[in-house]
């Protein structure tokens, strides 16, 4: 699923505000507003997510995994992205929806192997909204972290 134009905009906001490696933005209301995580894995490959610690485990809840394009001579600016998973933590456990729209949920006895109600791209559109419309993550943040280089990949 591709990536609205609006949702792209915002993304590269986001990466205005962290730099192009991405980063950690923590904010003032962690219960609301859980830490922003921004990965590049590699030039193509981004992994974008809010995460809290439950226990002492890092739970990301939602993260999507984007394969991007990046605008020729810039090396920084996203001109497509294509969303490749979803998973996030509901009522029925992990849920994760793959490129195609397919939807599993851990817990579920229904709905797993249909499609997606919502779609990655709405999903997708309606996080990005959340981080840089409503969310305190670009205007007021506790703590910003800045990565200076793309992430490990295992």
């Amino acid at each position: 699923m591709k990536a609205t134009k609006k949702a792209l905009l915002e993304l590269n906001r986001i990466f205005d505000f962290l730099g192009k490696f991405g980063g950690q933005v923590e904010t003032n209301d962690p219960e609301e507003w859980a830490t922003l995580e921004v990965e590049v894995n590699d030039l193509q490959h981004i992994s974008i997510g809010m995460f809290e610690l439950v226990d002492g485990d890092v739970v990301l809840n939602p993260s999507f995994e984007l394969k991007v394009k990046r605008l020729k001579g810039t090396g920084a600016f996203i001109e497509d992205a294509e969303i490749t998973s979803y998973e996030a933590y509901e009522p029925f456990g992990l849920v994760t929806i793959d490129e195609n729209g397919v939807y599993n949920a851990e817990n579920s006895l229904t709905g797993n192997g249909e499609k997606d109600e919502f779609g990655l791209s709405a999903r997708f559109s309606y996080f990005m909204n959340q981080i840089v419309e409503e969310g305190p993550y670009l205007k007021e943040p506790k703590n910003v972290k800045k990565y200076e280089k793309m992430a490990a990949v295992e």
